[in-house]
């Protein structure tokens, strides 16, 4: 074997991403040991297990069951010649952590617009409620002109009530 025989062979068995040579057919001609490690839950011996023809260069999500929950690879694969003969080199990238961060992010989101939301309806109940108080204040503030007192609160153009005074208060 060559040096560069060499160097690929340990670059392909050393890499993250698994690696999976598929024949025209959809079975599989050659696993790389990640590749093998995806699909440990699924069968003890990927060469020659029927995967199916990979859709070529548009990355596809696969979830694999696992006994630690799933496992979710994206995969991507392209044409080459395997053997003399056509078939799909499909690259497998293990997307879990990724998926778990996106739900996370996702359950977070939905968490805030509800807490949101609930600002929302509490600041309109607030904000109800005030202006309701203005105008009851404003209300006490005719009677007592109707009854020959001074007003009892001063309303501001922002809406502020102030007392009036302190004296004049009833």
């Amino acid at each position: 074997m060559t040096k560069n025989a060499d160097l690929a062979r340990t670059v392909i068995e050393y890499s993250f991403d698994g690696l999976l040579v598929i024949d025209a057919e959809g079975f599989v001609q050659f696993a790389n040991p990640a590749a093998i490690s995806m699909f440990r839950h699924q069968t003890d011996q990927l060469t020659g297990f029927h995967i199916g023809v990979p859709a070529i260069n548009e990355p596809v999500e696969i979830t694999l069951p696992g006994l630690n929950g799933a496992c979710h690879v994206e995969m991507r694969s392209t044409e080459m010649v395997w053997e003399g003969r056509a078939a799909n080199l499909a690259c497998l990238r293990d997307i879990t952590d990724r998926k778990k961060a996106e739900e996370a992010v996702r359950k977070q989101a939905e968490e805030l617009r509800e807490r949101n939301h609930e600002l929302i309806r509490f600041n309109s109940a607030a904000v109800g409620r005030e202006l309701r108080m203005i105008e009851l204040k404003q209300e006490v503030n005719q009677l007592c002109v109707c009854m020959g007192h001074s007003v009892r609160y001063r309303v501001t153009e922002d809406s502020t009530i102030l007392p009036a005074s302190t004296s004049d208060q009833v």
